[in-house]
């Protein structure tokens, strides 16, 4: 086993290093530790409670999370001694008490008439279930007040208090919005630090170190040495970050610390790599195959959703048809400016395989194809890079409002599209009673409202992956999330696609919000019919006006 292949395996989620954090990794412990971003906010807040002298930092989420990691880490950590710190997770103390008895017990001095005086502290992980035993309790009502606005539908912000503070993962992301204005404005502190911390070209890395001691012995071409090299240059480190962050956004990916660096190490280590044969595994062991064709980590299984070679598009079929008609890598098919001293050797040992009478060109192809994309990262979806715009521009006051009225617009055309119809409704909605000689609406009076940005302070991190809109029609508020499944088909329909009947009930959440437009119309006083060719007639409830063309 390589040096290279040795310290990597330390990454892998199966290694006998691993720990419960996922950041402490035997060896590597001190150069690996990386704070995320939400670690950061939640030690803000425990420093608050300190200050303040005393108080409650509630830390909301669901099983699976990363609670007790963050705990462990906090505990290690030697600045929150004074802390008490407890996991809901806990079983009763007693067989005749529940499990939430047993939490109210434990929160004895965090209650109505203690919380505002006491001088204990305690950091609470709880999950979102036993949040809601909080809700109407007389005994911990300013808990309840928390619990009742986490666990809203409408999304509402609940001021942080001296004595009681709060953190949910709902909209903690393990990514930040940077509001700059490109393409992409995202980015995650958490992946860019770790990946430069394994690359940085310093001895004081291990992984550095690694990588020289395996250059020497195996040479530049051994697959772990490119894969490093690869994962070394700014342009692919920035393939990554926004690949894993297309992949949050687009398949609600959910990943641990522990998972990334499973992940690093599967794009690093080949999986034969004890079997190694040149021939046979050289174009399946390098990085861009790994990332696009791995399926050992659930990071990967993701970004394999993303590979450009899904995509079909004339200037996909045209850069593959280059390079399978081709005798030797075709010029400018590799960017030289990229990918530095690694040009040379790359190109030198593909053109020797182009060499083998045709035999390895669809593998040449796939390789040198995907590398590109990697090099060059543009996302193959039109509808994610809108989305971004949309939901950058949400969490920015100065153009919040633009994006509600452009996304208003979008929602009023795709409503009688949903149910088949092409119609310019505006304040119409479609009853779900559609023929194909006439079809039923009814009228609505609805009014936008103004919704809280989920957007928090200075931590780019914080905002909700979903942009939260609601209406309000005769009194009632209805609600819609705007998550990028929903605007996805939303765009679809935009675009001119028709839903069939299958495919809107399969989007409960526009199939939910047109039903409680509907329940909240005047269907109970006037139904508007529109035939096949376009006429109007209105069924109103009054017998003497029973019918009206218009």
């Amino acid at each position: 086993m390589s040096k290279i292949t040795e310290l990597f395996k330390q990454l892998n989620r199966g290694s006998f290093g691993a720990v419960q954090n996922g950041c402490q990794l035997s060896e590597l412990t001190r150069y690996l530790n990386i704070d995320r971003m939400i670690e950061k906010n939640i030690a803000g807040h425990m420093k608050a409670i300190q200050s303040n002298g005393g108080g409650l930092v509630l830390l909301i989420g669901n099983a699976g999370d990363g609670k007790s990691h963050i705990i462990s880490k906090l505990k290690a950590n030697g600045s929150y001694n004074d802390f008490e710190f407890y996991n809901d997770a806990t079983a009763s103390c007693s067989p005749k008490m529940s499990s939430i008895d047993t939490l109210k017990m434990v929160l004895r001095n965090f209650d109505d008439n203690h919380i505002g005086t006491t001088d204990k502290k305690m950091l609470l992980a709880i999950n979102l279930g036993k949040l809601n035993a909080f809700v109407g309790d007389n005994n911990f009502s300013e808990i309840g007040n928390i619990a009742k606005n986490v666990l809203s539908e409408r999304y509402v912000k609940c001021d942080q208090k001296s004595y009681l503070r709060y953190i949910s993962f709902s909209n903690q992301q393990q990514f930040e919005l940077t509001q700059d204005g490109t393409d992409y404005p995202i980015d995650s502190s958490f992946i860019r630090e770790i990946l430069d911390k394994i690359t940085l070209e310093d001895d004081s890395n291990p992984f550095y170190r690694a990588y020289r001691e395996t250059l020497l012995s195996l040479g530049g071409l051994y697959p772990e040495v490119v894969n490093y090299r690869l994962l070394s240059l700014p342009s692919v480190k920035k393939a990554i970050t926004r690949l894993i962050i297309e992949a949050i956004i687009r398949f609600q990916l959910i990943f641990t610390p522990r998972d990334f660096f499973d992940f690093i190490c599967s794009i690093i280590v080949f999986p034969f790599s004890g079997s190694y044969k040149e021939g046979q595994h050289f174009f399946e062991s390098l990085l861009p195959t790994l990332i696009y064709e791995g399926k050992t980590n659930k990071i990967q299984r993701a970004v394999n959703r993303l590979d450009p070679l899904r995509i079909s598009s004339l200037e996909h079929n045209k850069e593959l048809s280059v390079l399978f008609t081709a005798f030797q890598l075709p010029e400018e098919s590799l960017e030289e400016n990229e990918l530095g001293e690694l040009y040379k050797d790359l190109k030198d040992r593909i053109n020797f395989y182009y060499r083998n009478h045709g035999k390895d060109t669809e593998r040449i192809s796939k390789l040198v194809f995907r590398l590109n994309h990697l090099l060059k990262y543009d996302s193959e979806s039109q509808e994610y890079k809108k989305y971004l715009s949309y939901l950058s521009r949400y969490n920015d006051p100065a153009t919040r409002y633009d994006v509600v009225n452009e996304l208003e617009e979008m929602i009023n055309i795709c409503i009688p599209r949903h149910y088949g119809a092409y119609l310019e409704a505006g304040e119409l909605v479609p009853l779900n009673i559609q023929g194909s000689k006439y079809r039923l609406f009814t009228r609505i009076d609805k009014e936008m409202t103004n919704v809280d940005a989920p957007y928090l302070g200075e931590n780019h991190n914080e905002f909700l992956l979903y942009i939260p809109l609601e209406w309000e029609v005769k009194n009632t508020r209805i609600p819609l999330k705007m998550d990028y499944q929903l605007f996805e088909y939303i765009s679809s329909l935009e675009k001119g696609k028709l839903a069939i009947t299958y495919e809107s009930e399969l989007n409960i959440e526009f199939s939910r919000y047109i039903r409680e437009l509907i329940k909240n119309s005047a269907s109970d006083k006037e139904v508007i019919i529109i035939s096949s060719d376009n006429k109007q007639m209105s069924l109103k409830s009054k017998i003497n006006n029973a019918i009206t063309l218009s």
